[in-house]
């Protein structure tokens, strides 16, 4: 909760400041320190597992995300 960073897309994001305002409450503990791609676009864990509401987060949700990005993830 106190250093959570996740990737989306290939984009690295640290989410920290975000982590006690997440509407979905703790949910968003699943993307620290791992891949969230699946988690954030669709909702689902990487074994399928839906979580929160199961639709697409909103374009203001994205926007939020957008303003976290600190890099982008290289091979």
């Amino acid at each position: 909760k106190t250093d959570c960073w996740t990737i989306i897309e290939g984009k690295v994001y640290d989410i920290t400041t975000y982590v006690p305002r997440h509407p979905g409450g703790d949910e968003i503990l699943r993307a620290c320190g791992a891949e969230g791609t699946r988690l954030f676009s669709q909702r689902q864990t990487e074994s399928g597992e839906s979580v929160g509401s199961g639709t697409p987060h909103s374009s203001s949700a994205k926007s939020q995300l957008a303003s976290m990005q600190v890099g982008v993830l290289v091979d």
